[in-house]
């Protein structure tokens, strides 16, 4: 498999999102990391953990894993319980008490593309938000690593079922290691947070992936669109992402292409300490009735 074609490349990668989101990532220079089950599909975490769950149970009666098969069958029921990694462990059979506390997966989602109808539509409040550009500035890791970068998500059936079997083979390769422990086997399950059904392949989606630190780092607020509660932890800038590019949505409140839509832009850096020479300010290229 080759790695490199799921680490970030450099590339400026958008995150859409709403008025009131824009301005509390400019002013807080921090993203909004998502818990992986409250995420705008509930149901979409579970597509890469049930594929991968399916890829072991067929490896574990594989003559190709031979000698390996009847742990490769207890890491296919443990996996169940993903997200939860405390439960997942506890299952394998390690002491409650050390593991039990252990935080699940956190993830804000970027898109290559910064002016799509669709990405508008769901995660641009309904074409009224901003799509925010920026430049990764953490360390990209190659595949496995425990800890989970931002890369690149995958659409084609094909190579997940590559990537679902090299997951298992990497998980042999990590409980043979030296100092191998209760985790070593879970690290490469990282990637299966990455696949994601081919129907949205559109989205063109690169995800990262985080573990808040402490319960502490765990916020909760309310979604009063749709009545329900959702799960969120602090992303700081800071070593993780530059701010380059703001494109106004096709029905933003203030938008580039209008005198007062620039200079509340601008003000907004400007007042929290951007170099707005550095920022490039766009209008979206679509055209909708309002």
């Amino acid at each position: 498999m080759d790695n490199k074609a799921y680490t970030y490349d450099g590339s400026v990668i958008f995150h859409y999102t709403n008025l009131d989101g824009m301005e509390s990532i400019i002013r807080n220079r921090e993203l909004w990391a998502t818990h992986i089950e409250d995420l705008a599909d509930e149901t979409e975490f579970y597509y890469g953990r049930d594929l991968t769950v399916s890829t072991m149970q067929a490896a574990s009666a594989a003559e190709d894993f031979a000698g390996n098969q009847g742990v490769i069958a207890k890491w296919a029921e443990a996996t169940q319980e993903l997200p939860n990694i405390g439960r997942l462990i506890i299952k394998m059979g390690y002491e409650p008490e050390e593991y039990d506390k252990l935080i699940d997966w956190h993830v804000v989602c970027f898109s290559h593309r910064e002016d799509a109808l669709p990405l508008w539509r769901g995660f641009g409040n309904g074409c009224k938000g901003y799509s925010l550009g920026f430049r990764y500035l953490g360390t990209v890791y190659d595949f496995p690593g425990f800890e989970l970068p931002l890369q690149r998500v995958e659409y084609d059936a094909d190579r997940q079922h590559d990537q679902a079997l090299e997951i298992i083979r990497s998980a042999i390769r990590q409980t043979s290691a030296p100092g191998s422990n209760a985790f070593s086997w879970t690290i490469p399950l990282g990637r299966a947070l990455y696949f994601k059904d081919p129907m949205f392949d559109s989205e063109a989606e690169w995800r990262h992936i985080s573990i808040p630190k402490s319960p502490e780092a765990i916020r909760e607020r309310s979604l009063v669109d749709c009545n329900r509660k959702i799960r969120y932890s602090l992303l700081p800038f800071e070593g993780n992402y530059e701010l380059t590019r703001i494109v106004c949505g096709p029905l933003a409140e203030h938008r580039a292409d209008k005198p007062e839509g620039m200079e509340y832009l601008l003000r907004l850096l400007s007042a929290n300490g951007y170099d707005t020479s550095a920022i490039s300010i766009k209008q979206s290229q679509i055209r909708l009735w309002r």
